[in-house]
């Protein structure tokens, strides 16, 4: 697993089975994913090095897919230029949904995640593949539902249908599940936790411990945080992606509360409102972080 940071809340995950693009706003993506929307990296292109038109039947990529995420409408935490990523699947918070344009909204690749539903995504593996177009029902789209009710480490044990797998062989193949699911944020929208083949990834947007001054409102928002951080309590991740902004009086509090729920082998702060070397410097002197890290995860700024 790779973990690119792009800007502000803006990183790439990059795994074997798919890549993952979380919040984007602004900043340079790495040539591989610009290329899916010059046309130069897909099955199928206009022919004159642009992207051809989006269609519903058009064939997918013939590299690992990507998926797209956006955790909420604040404007650092979202460009409507992802659209033109030609990804599998956008997967919003659903806030967003009255927001964005009805042709975007049409889509049969964009998805909006209420707080506490999920997505499960059925991947197709080359043996999977192999049979569905051997039978004829390879049509080049993800196999998807949206759960809901249930705490992440429940809602990963769940499969998809026999009914939506479409060919009784596949139930004899080994299949790759991504799995989904949005927490409430305290602040607007969603967070997103994401279950793959190779572990788990935990993305904040802006669920957060809140303290600014330490007034009954942030006091409020913490308790929230921890309720939502119940959802995934036990939860190993492999990489989580949680703000440290330093205009609170506290930056580090969200960081702690998370440990003291989940674990994980690496933590990426995002959210600095900061120059990143300054952010660096303040999280190595932070007592609160130090004490909560207790020699533990690793830290990338």
């Amino acid at each position: 697993m790779k973990v690119t940071y792009i800007y502000h809340s803006g990183f790439l995950v990059e795994t074997d089975s798919a890549d993952f693009l979380f919040d984007y706003w602004q900043g340079q993506l790495p040539e591989r994913i610009l290329k899916r929307s010059s046309g130069a990296d897909r099955t199928r292109s206009s022919g004159n090095g642009k992207a051809a038109p989006y269609s519903p039947d058009a064939p997918r990529l013939s590299a690992r897919p990507l998926y797209v995420f956006v955790s909420h409408s604040h404007g650092d935490h979202c460009n409507p230029k992802i659209f033109d990523l030609n990804a599998d699947a956008y997967i919003l918070a659903y806030e967003m949904k009255p927001q964005i344009n009805d042709e975007v909204r049409r889509r049969h690749d964009v998805f909006f995640l209420k707080p506490h539903h999920g997505m499960q995504i059925l991947q197709e593996t080359p043996e999977a593949l192999e049979i569905s177009s051997a039978s004829g029902e390879a049509d080049g789209k993800k196999r998807i539902q949206i759960l809901s009710g249930r705490t992440f480490a429940d809602f990963k044990e769940l499969r998809l249908s026999a009914g939506n797998i479409g060919h009784d062989d596949l139930e004899q193949i080994e299949q790759e599940y991504i799995s989904v699911y949005a927490l409430a944020s305290n602040d607007l929208g969603v967070a997103f936790a994401v279950s793959a083949p190779e572990g788990d990834i935990y993305h904040a947007g802006d669920l957060n411990n809140w303290w600014w001054d330490g007034d009954a409102e942030d006091i409020s928002m913490e308790h929230l945080y921890e309720k939502e951080l119940q959802r995934i309590a036990g939860t190993h991740f492999e990489a989580a992606i949680i703000p440290y902004d330093l205009r609170l009086k506290e930056p580090g509090f969200g960081i702690r509360d998370f440990l003291k729920y989940c674990s994980t082998d690496a933590i990426y702060p995002m959210h600095v409102n900061a120059d990143r070397e300054k952010a660096r410097a303040a999280f190595e002197a932070d007592p609160v972080i130090q004490k909560a890290l207790k020699g533990g995860p690793h830290v990338y700024f």
